[in-house]
């Protein structure tokens, strides 16, 4: 019987220890709506809305539908190339979303385009 508490309460503590993880990951498909590269001049604040809002990790930010890409970094260079080309050709994309930004805001780890 002891045994058997020790395995429904370790079972339990994984359960909720997974619980405070971020959650996010690969999206449906979806297409790039709008974007704003805002005027920092290091350009580490770029914005993507798509034409599905997706917020994984429930982020609990001010206006969650506009999802983050980090723009100072090599990776977010090549993410805003690839939402500028999806967007100026229509193109289906999947987001793949990973955590909230400092603004509570869902934060872009990567794009699939099809």
């Amino acid at each position: 019987m002891k045994k058997y508490i020790i395995a429904i309460v370790s079972i339990a503590l994984t359960t909720a220890a997974g619980l405070s993880f971020a959650t996010g990951g690969w999206q449906e498909p979806t297409s790039v709506t709008e974007f704003i590269i805002e005027g920092s001049p290091a350009g580490e604040r770029i914005y993507v809305q798509f034409e599905t809002d997706f917020n994984p990790d429930s982020c609990t930010g001010k206006q969650t539908q506009w999802k983050r890409i980090h723009g100072n970094t090599e990776k977010g260079k090549y993410l805003l190339s690839t939402v500028l080309s999806a967007k100026a050709t229509g193109q289906t994309v999947i987001p793949l979303l990973y955590g909230c930004d400092d603004w509570g805001r869902p934060v872009i780890a990567g794009l699939w385009v099809q």
